[in-house]
């Protein structure tokens, strides 16, 4: 699809809420006088509000979508950031449903862990009814999958409320991915084109095992999780994943695990 950016030149935003849209489409940027298929996204900025309005031309015909915020909630250039993507994402999403696009179960979500989304909610001391109607009416989430948020939020709360003074998680991070998926915004390689970085990387990682290690021991720290994601760890052979675990029991104590996440 044709994009056209007016007052901003945030194209990730733009570009999650395309893919998520219309997945079979791939976002161009072309110059001059806009025509055919496209969408407008511009942003402005007034005396008291900041409005992203989007126009979405599809087969001959405009379908506009509009979001402001008050400028006052826009308080550093880290949150100013936040807010546009917001913004811009809800403003495609409104356009595309009044050109008739199909409404997803997830609503204007982008991205991962929306459970974060809702935990915001339920941490200004909202009851679960009152958390559900707004999460539902911004982001115009199914019922079935905000109820989904909610019990994932409620869980995550509970687990974070058992952790001891001395608890940590431990993250593995494995940026490597059988191939790379269109959609996908975190740091990941291909290994169709990067299967010769999988051999240093892992040496590197042996490494920061074993400094990671020595301050937890140091601190009398207690390992309660570990969750070992990416990318997809399961792209490391058999033989590699098998020592990159048995590093990690060799060198953490793990009598107190009380969860162990592969992502495959």
């Amino acid at each position: 699809m044709k994009l056209y950016l007016r007052g901003h030149d945030n194209k990730y935003a733009v570009e999650q809420m395309l893919l998520t849209l219309y997945p079979g489409e791939r976002p161009e940027y072309p110059e001059g006088t806009p025509e055919g298929n496209r969408a407008e996204i511009c942003r402005s900025r007034g005396g008291r509000y900041t409005t992203v309005t989007c126009r979405l031309w599809r087969d001959g015909r405009c379908h506009t979508g509009r979001t402001a915020m008050k400028n006052e909630v826009m308080k550093d250039p880290v949150i100013d950031d936040r807010c546009t993507q917001r913004m811009i994402k809800t403003a495609f999403y409104r356009a595309a449903m009044r050109a008739g696009h199909e409404k997803p179960v997830w609503g204007a979500l982008t991205g991962v862990r929306p459970g974060k989304l809702m935990s915001a909610l339920l941490a200004r001391n909202l009851d679960d009814g009152e958390a559900m109607r707004r999460f539902i009416a911004e982001y115009d989430v199914a019922p079935e999958r905000a109820k989904l948020c909610l019990d994932a939020s409620r869980a995550a709360l509970d687990a974070e409320r058992s952790l001891g003074a001395k608890d940590v998680c431990l993250y593995i991070g494995i940026p490597f991915c059988p191939t790379r998926c269109a959609y996908c915004s975190f740091v990941s390689q291909s290994v169709e084109k990067s299967m010769k970085l999988i051999p240093p990387f892992l040496e590197a990682l042996s490494q920061e095992i074993d400094a990671t290690a020595e301050v937890v021991r140091e601190l009398g720290l207690n390992v309660i999780s570990i969750y070992m994601g990416g990318g997809t760890p399961t792209t490391l052979s058999a033989p590699e994943l098998d020592t990159l675990c048995g590093h990690v029991a060799a060198d953490f104590d793990l009598s107190g695990l009380r969860e162990y996440t592969v992502e495959a």
